[in-house]
C-alpha cells in the first residue's frame, strides 16, 4: 500500500526533532513494522486531520447535504402520502356517491334524448294537424280556419232553416213578403261584381279569414261609426253583410237599411229582423226619393266597382241625401304602400285603389260640403325605430326621414272620407 505523499516518510521526517550540533543523525530504522513513538502518533493524527479535513468537507460534504435534503424530501412525500390516504379514506362515499351521479346523468341524457325523439315526433304531427287543417299557415292558423269552418257552418244551418220555412210556406199558400223581391228597375251595365259571379271563389270565406274577425271588425265599426251616424237615420248600409252594423245602430235607436247583394248574407240578416234588400247600391238608390236619406255608408265597396258606377254612386248619393246628411265610405289606402303590397293585391275582386285625394276630389264634385278625411290602422308593426333627438342635428334629421318613410311605406292602412251635403238655402 503507497501511502499519501502528504504522510510519506519524507514528508513527515521534518515532524521530527533535529539532532544536536556535531552528533551524528541516527540510524534510519524499518518504521515499516515498529510502533511510531506515542508523541509521533498524535502529531500524526493531527497532521492527517489537517489534511484530510479540506478533502472531506470537498468531498463528503456536498454528498452529506445531498442526504439531508433527500431525507427531508423523503419525509415530506411520507407525509403527502399519509395525508392522500387520509383524504382518500374520508372521500370514499363522496366517490361512490359520485359514480352514481354520474350513471344517473348518463341515464337522463339517455332519457332526453328519447323524450326530444318523442318530443319532435309530437311537433312534426301537430305541423302535419296543423297544414291538413289550414295549407296557408299551418299550425298557427288552424284555431283561426276551425273558428271560419265553424262560422260557416252555423250559417249553412241558418240558410237551411230559412229554405225550410220558405217550403213550408209554400207548401202551405204560396211565397210572403217576407221573400226577397225582384228589382223593378234594370241593374245598370256598371253593376260591380258580386261574389258569386265569380265561379269558384268563396269571397265570403275569403272576407272572414283575410279581413279579420268577424267580431274584432264588428267592434271598430261601432267605436268608429254608431257615434257618426247615430244622429242621421235612416242610415242606409252598403254591403252590410248579415247587418251587423245595422244591430248596432238599432241598439242606439238609430233606422237603419240595408243593401246586400250577396243572397246568403242578406237572408241572414233578414233572420235577425232586419231591412235588408238583395241588390246593389245604385239600383236602390235609383229607387229612392230625393232627400230622403240621413246618411249612407259602405265599408269596403267602393274599391270594388268601376269608376263609371262609382261616379253614379256618388252623385246619386248627393241627391238623396238629405241637407246636413252625411256619405261615409271606408276604402283601403294605397297612399300607405303596404297595403298595396300586401292587402290590396290579395283580393282578386279589387278593381282600383282609391287615392284618399282622389275620393275627397270626387265628393267635392259632386256637390258635396266639407269633405274630409280620417285615416285608420297604421303599420306601426313595421316603423322604423325613432331617433334620439339627444344625439344633435343628425339625429333630428335621420328621424324626421324615418317618419317619412314611415307614412308612406307603413302609414294608415284604412281611411273615411266623410262628406256632408250642404245645407239648403234660407227661402
Amino acid at each position: 500500500m503507497t501511502l499519501p505523499a502528504e504522510i510519506s516518510p519524507e514528508a513527515t521526517s521534518r515532524l521530527l526533532p533535529a539532532p544536536a550540533a556535531g552528533s551524528t543523525p541516527p540510524p534510519r530504522a524499518d518504521t515499516r513494522h515498529a510502533p511510531a513513538p506515542a508523541g509521533v502518533r498524535t502529531r500524526a493524527k493531527h497532521a492527517a486531520k489537517a489534511v484530510l479535513k479540506p478533502v472531506y468537507q470537498r468531498v463528503m460534504a456536498p454528498v452529506t447535504r445531498s442526504v439531508d435534503t433527500l431525507a427531508r424530501r423523503l419525509e415530506d412525500v411520507q407525509q403527502r402520502l399519509d395525508h392522500l390516504e387520509g383524504r382518500q379514506a374520508a372521500t370514499a362515499p363522496a366517490r361512490v356517491d359520485r359514480a352514481l351521479l354520474s350513471e344517473q346523468v348518463q341515464a337522463n341524457t339517455i332519457n332526453q334524448s328519447l323524450l326530444k325523439a318523442e318530443f319532435g315526433d309530437v311537433l312534426r304531427r301537430f305541423d302535419d294537424l296543423g297544414m291538413a287543417i289550414a295549407p296557408a299557415t299551418g299550425i298557427d292558423g288552424a284555431a283561426t280556419r276551425l273558428a271560419e269552418q265553424r262560422e260557416q257552418l252555423a250559417s249553412l244551418d241558418r240558410r237551411l232553416r230559412l229554405l225550410d220555412e220558405r217550403v213550408a210556406r209554400l207548401q202551405a199558400g204560396g211565397a210572403t213578403a217576407a221573400e226577397p223581391t225582384t228589382p223593378s228597375t234594370p241593374v245598370p251595365a256598371a253593376t260591380p261584381a258580386r261574389a258569386s259571379d265569380v265561379p269558384g271563389f268563396d269571397y265570403v270565406g275569403f272576407e272572414r279569414r283575410f279581413r279579420g274577425d268577424p267580431d274584432e271588425v264588428l267592434r271598430i265599426q261601432r267605436e268608429r261609426y254608431v257615434p257618426l251616424l247615430a244622429d242621421h237615420g235612416p242610415v242606409v248600409d252598403i254591403g252590410c253583410g248579415r247587418g251587423e252594423l245595422l244591430s248596432a245602430l238599432a241598439e242606439v235607436g238609430t233606422e237603419g237599411i240595408g243593401v246586400e247583394p250577396e243572397p246568403g248574407m242578406a237572408a241572414e240578416a233578414r233572420a235577425r229582423g232586419l231591412r235588408v234588400e238583395e241588390t246593389d247600391a245604385v239600383t236602390f238608390l235609383r229607387q229612392c226619393e230625393p232627400g230622403s236619406l240621413g246618411a249612407i255608408f259602405s265599408a269596403h265597396v267602393v274599391e270594388h266597382v268601376e269608376l263609371d258606377y262609382l261616379l253614379e254612386f256618388i252623385h246619386l248619393a248627393s241627391s238623396r241625401l238629405r241637407p246636413g246628411g252625411l256619405f261615409v265610405a271606408e276604402t283601403p289606402n294605397p297612399a300607405s304602400l303596404v297595403v298595396l303590397g300586401n292587402s290590396y293585391i290579395l283580393d282578386p275582386t279589387h278593381v282600383r285603389p282609391l287615392h284618399p285625394s282622389l275620393m275627397a276630389f270626387l265628393c267635392e264634385n259632386a256637390g258635396f260640403h266639407d269633405v274630409r278625411l280620417n285615416f285608420y290602422s297604421p303599420a306601426e308593426s313595421y316603423h322604423l325605430p325613432a331617433v334620439d333627438h339627444d344625439l344633435g342635428e343628425v339625429a333630428s334629421a335621420v328621424d324626421s326621414g324615418f317618419r317619412r318613410l314611415n307614412d308612406v311605406l307603413f302609414g294608415a292602412q284604412e281611411y273615411t272620407v266623410v262628406a256632408r251635403v250642404g245645407e239648403a238655402p234660407a227661402a
